[in-house]
């Protein structure tokens, strides 16, 4: 009795999520014993019992990381079942829906639990209650076993109470730690996403940087094009005046050689006709000088044939046979004439 007693003690202890999935059980209980055990408990306490045989233990069959990962993510988000969907893209071994049926096993471990806890203060009560049946019926024989009893009680309900109020501090410090546990990691959420926004802003920055950069060189790159086209069509204008001031140049000098030549040509061509002139004249005046006729002036022989037309008359012919002074001929183009 004394062994179930303290083995029932032991169950009434505060649980510790954290300490169940950190620390595995390293002891095994035969299967015959454990039915020997849960036949004197209360059926709440039996029932969790068989609970957690059939499960797979207190972490539902799952390995210690795996569970422990599943109950942070859970306290991060405060039982909500948004965590499923986070949680399995972290647990690359575990998919969504064994994550909801741990989740569901994980509430009725839950609920199991306190019933445990609930039926075990009854029981330890209704304990109680008979112990202190036991000692009222001893203490009616004697009143030193009475006020024994009753100083026995006042110590074990001093006990109890000091139990209680250990009890109570250990869970005010478990919330006040997990409090603190819980700030932490939203305080570390926290940080990482204002780490995680400086980098993205800092990268903005330096994207937006690049561009203004890269926009600058562009507008850089196109003045000093657009400033090369029209250097190359100033040059190209100049250069293009310049030949045409050259070729005036040339054009005036061609001219001036020209109107020399016609003029040189024009005076050679004045100087020949003068001297043709000048040639004819002297031979004319030679032949003159020459030849002198003396002819007496005679109107009569004005209507009279000359000498010539009489040879001809003695030498033509009646049949008209005679010579032919003139043939005609067709008339020869003017780039023919000279060629034979």
């Amino acid at each position: 009795m004394s062994a179930l007693e303290r083995h029932v003690e032991s169950w009434s202890q505060p649980e510790n999520v954290t300490d169940n999935v950190a620390k595995p059980q390293k002891f095994h209980v035969p299967l015959s014993s454990a039915r020997d055990v849960t036949q004197d408990l209360p059926p709440e306490v039996a029932a969790l019992e068989k609970f957690l045989q059939q499960t797979g233990g207190n972490r539902g069959g799952w390995d210690e990381y795996d569970h422990g990962t599943f109950l942070k993510y859970r306290n991060r988000f405060k039982g909500k079942l948004g965590f499923v969907k986070e949680l399995s893209s972290f647990l690359s071994t575990r998919s969504e829906q064994e994550i909801r049926d741990h989740e569901v096993w994980y509430q009725e471990y839950v609920l199991l639990n306190d019933v445990k806890k609930e039926a075990i203060q009854k029981w330890r009560e209704k304990k109680d209650i008979e112990k202190d049946d036991i000692v009222a019926k001893a203490g009616k024989s004697n009143l030193e076993t009475k006020a024994k009893s009753e100083e026995e009680e006042a110590r074990r309900k001093a006990l109890l109470q000091k139990e209680k109020e250990q009890q109570r501090v250990l869970v005010d410090r478990w919330k006040i730690e997990k409090k603190l546990l819980k700030a932490e990691e939203e305080e570390k959420q926290l940080r990482l996403e204002l780490e995680m926004h400086k980098k993205e802003e800092l990268a903005r920055q330096k994207k937006m940087e690049l561009k203004r950069k890269v926009d600058e060189y562009r507008v850089a790159r196109e003045k000093e094009e657009e400033e090369m086209r029209f250097e190359e069509i100033v040059q190209s204008h100049a250069e293009q005046e310049l030949r045409n001031r050259h070729a005036l140049i040339l054009i005036a000098k061609y001219r001036e050689r020209d109107l020399e030549a016609v003029k040189q040509k024009k005076e050679f061509e004045e100087r020949e006709r003068k001297r043709i002139e000048q040639e004819k004249t002297e031979r004319i005046e030679r032949l003159k000088s020459m030849v002198v006729v003396n002819v007496e002036r005679d109107p009569k022989r004005l209507l009279q044939p000359t000498e010539l037309w009489k040879e001809r008359k003695k030498c033509s012919d009646p049949s008209g046979s005679g010579r032919l002074l003139h043939m005609p001929r067709r008339a020869v183009p003017t780039w023919r004439q000279g060629m034979s």
